[in-house]
């Protein structure tokens, strides 16, 4: 419910996104917040939030939980999570909440469907920017490995250049 999201504390919001976490590894549970509308509301609500430097590794965090699950690439795509993943990675400058987001998106690049989205949410070229800008390996590697399906695929291969 937005109402309810929205008028939620910064505290309660990252509680939220804690039992979120932990939720998404039940498929049951997982389709049914999924159902909810859960992302698209999240980000309709919480804009003054998603930037905020308390909530964003726990957002993060709840994201790549949800993506780690291929059943939930569909909706997770659907609800606008490709642009708040992108999002959380380029207005962060924590380590984790940047891990998080490329590890998301290292999980959607497996879908042609999400591999779009991607594309069109200038994701490929946070992607390449992680590789020639990140300083911490884990990060990059984590990019390196998500650009691998574009790659291979002869839609997205010239925009790697």
């Amino acid at each position: 419910n937005y109402e309810r999201l929205e008028s939620l504390s910064i505290t309660a919001a990252i509680y939220l996104c804690d039992t979120c976490r932990q939720l998404a590894a039940d498929a049951v549970v997982r389709a049914t917040m999924l159902e909810e509308m859960l992302f698209s509301v999240l980000t309709d609500a919480w804009v003054v939030y998603i930037e905020d430097p308390r909530l964003a590794p726990h957002l993060a965090l709840m994201c790549s939980s949800f993506c780690y699950h291929t059943d939930a690439h569909q909706e997770f795509v659907l609800q606008g999570g490709v642009r708040l993943v992108i999002q959380l990675y380029s207005k962060s400058r924590v380590e984790h909440v940047r891990l998080c987001a490329l590890l998301s998106l290292l999980y959607l690049a497996e879908s042609g469907q999400s591999q779009r989205v991607i594309a069109q949410e200038k994701g490929i070229q946070v992607l390449l920017t992680a590789c020639e800008n990140e300083t911490h390996i884990d990060l990059i590697v984590n990019a390196l490995k998500a650009l691998i399906p574009f790659a291979s695929s002869d839609e997205f291969r010239p925009q790697l250049g």
